[in-house]
């Protein structure tokens, strides 16, 4: 049944595309990845951080899709498919080993599995780093299964090897010791006395000297991820949030997580975050909230301990993406429940039990809730699996359920540049700028779709604006160029072009020396043209129509006399 609900729920994601979110950053349009699995490719796995992330194993998972597949959208969503069915069965496995409750650990793997906010984890090609992550925390979850039943330092060698690779895959697994402690508590029964009641201090002592042998290789990679994000950048946005709207934003994000636990709609690829309008009336009043859970979740521990497991499982992993540290602009994401759900899970499928399961009737009433709750996860994970087909899909559907979403408007405006839909393109690229007036690649695809619109004098408007907003963006300037020789303007376009190129063009710079060279070409400055050809051929061998341009320039340069 589980594999039947999973396939059914995401078979289709086998005919989706790449999505132009970061898709076109890590798979797409990375260079690495034609390195496939040679010497060099792995070493670019695990020495080169690659845009803001250190995830050495996912890396390595792309590489071999790229050396036996190439970039093939259908092989990276069903790979990561199979990874996010196989964390499921050994979800549902460890579960039946450690509680012998079958159809509660169904129930909790069939949320798991097919739950609307793990939509994003599977149906995008880029989160492969939650599904190859999930797959090392579930492999991590038996190991210790199999260690609890016969403590051995070989099998918590396995357990620590799972953590390490895990941490390889996303730095997902640093709540990972703090599970195996709940774990302990319930439904291992590893912290209590021989009268299975009261804790028993030696054993807690025990158990947590235990987890403490995996912390380094936790502190390790946290460290590494931390100082990776921050070079790459990521984190400067923490600079205009402080630490108060961090904690409200951290504080909804808990509440919000709950509610599209139980009620997913209007989920969306990107939420804008909050910054001042969080307020602090509702994030205390969360707050309290939340507090008053956790103050019935420890007294019902006893009695209850899978509540008190659940509510902390929920609390404790959701911890490191909070935005505490905040990376990115987003408020939250629905990947971020990828473990935490599990939690959730839990506690209400053994507390549903322990209310209502002492009777038939009401045995039979709990399993026609749960059926029909199944039924409805189903057909609302399908449905939102549809909506990542493509990227125009998707963020039509983003703009729809969220507001003033300048990321939404900015990738949906491009997508629809790219395809042609000039007229809806301008609207919402018009709306990214609005939104957020300081951004300058708004600013520089908004100029793009005014052109494309025949909008020209708008354009170059557009153009010089993007880059007084970001005066190191050097593709600004060579578009700008290029509007600008059209316009028979070709002493600006040429000192721009130069300009592009003193910056570093990177993937850019052959382009940009072929441009050049035939602007100057034109312009009759032979021998300038034939140094920026050859170097447009240095840079990229088999640079499209070069060669012939160059081999025109060095004849006219060999009558006039100059070479």
């Amino acid at each position: 049944m589980l594999c039947v609900a999973t396939v059914a729920v995401f078979g289709q994601i086998r005919g989706h595309e790449f999505i132009d979110y970061d898709d076109n950053l890590y798979i797409t349009g990375n260079p690495h990845l034609s390195k496939g699995l040679s010497a060099e490719g792995l070493r670019w796995a695990f020495t080169e951080p690659f845009g803001e992330y250190w995830i050495p194993l996912t890396y390595v998972s792309w590489l071999a899709e790229y050396e036996f597949s190439g970039i093939d959208p259908s092989v990276h969503h069903v790979d990561n498919l199979l990874l996010h069915l196989v964390s499921t069965l050994l979800l549902f496995g460890f579960l039946v080993r450690t509680t012998g409750a079958l159809w509660c650990s169904g129930f909790v793997a069939l949320v798991f599995a097919i739950h609307p906010l793990h939509v994003e984890s599977v149906a995008w090609a880029t989160e492969r780093r939650d599904t190859l992550a999930g797959l090392f925390w579930m492999l991590g979850l038996v190991a210790y299964a199999f260690y609890t039943e016969r403590p051995t330092a070989a099998r918590f060698a396995w357990v620590a090897l799972c953590l390490v690779l895990g941490l390889l895959s996303k730095p997902l697994l640093v709540t990972f010791p703090f599970v195996l402690l709940l774990l302990d508590f319930w439904p291992l029964g590893r912290l209590s006395g021989d009268s299975g009641h009261a804790l028993d201090s030696t054993r807690l002592r025990r158990a947590v000297l235990e987890k403490l042998i995996l912390l380094p290789f936790v502190l390790v990679t946290s460290a590494v991820a931390f100082e990776v994000q921050r070079t790459a950048g990521a984190m400067t946005d923490v600079q205009g949030l402080s630490l108060g709207l961090r904690v409200g934003n951290a504080l909804v994000s808990y509440a919000t997580y709950l509610v599209d636990a139980f009620w997913p709609v209007g989920l969306a690829v990107f939420y804008p975050h909050p910054a001042e309008s969080v307020g602090i009336a509702l994030p205390a009043a969360i707050g309290m909230g939340l507090l008053l859970i956790t103050v019935i979740a420890v007294r019902q521990a006893r009695r209850r301990p899978y509540l008190l497991v659940g509510w902390l499982w929920y609390l404790g992993t959701l911890v490191p993406m909070l935005g505490l540290v905040q990376v990115g602009i987003q408020a939250r994401a629905d990947r971020y429940t990828y473990i935490p759900l599990i939690g959730i899970a839990l506690a209400v499928a053994w507390t549903s039990v322990d209310l209502l399961g002492a009777t038939r009737r009401g045995r039979r009433a709990l399993a026609a809730v749960a059926g029909l709750a199944g039924l409805a996860l189903c057909v609302v994970a399908w449905r939102q699996t549809t909506l990542w087909r493509d990227t125009i899909t998707l963020f039509r559907h983003t703009v729809a359920v969220t507001e003033r979403n300048p990321i939404a408007h900015r990738t949906l405006g491009f997508a629809l540049t790219q395809a042609g839909q000039i007229d809806e393109a301008v609207d919402h690229l018009r709306m990214a700028v609005r939104i957020e007036p300081g951004w300058g690649e708004a600013a520089r695809l908004y100029a793009v779709a005014l052109n494309q619109a025949e909008r020209t004098e708008e354009a170059i408007l557009y153009y010089r604006k993007a880059i007084r907003l970001d005066p190191g963006d050097s593709r600004s300037r060579a578009e700008l160029a290029r509007l600008l020789a059209q316009r028979g303007q070709r002493l600006e376009a040429i000192d721009l072009y130069r300009a592009a190129l003193r910056m570093g063009a990177g993937r850019d710079e052959a382009a940009f020396h072929a441009q050049l060279g035939e602007l100057l070409d034109r312009g009759g400055d032979t021998a300038a043209a034939v140094r920026h050809y050859r170097e447009a051929l240095r840079v990229d061998p088999g640079f499209q129509g070069v060669h012939e341009r160059l081999t025109r320039a060095q004849a006219r340069l060999a009558r006039e006399g100059g070479g």
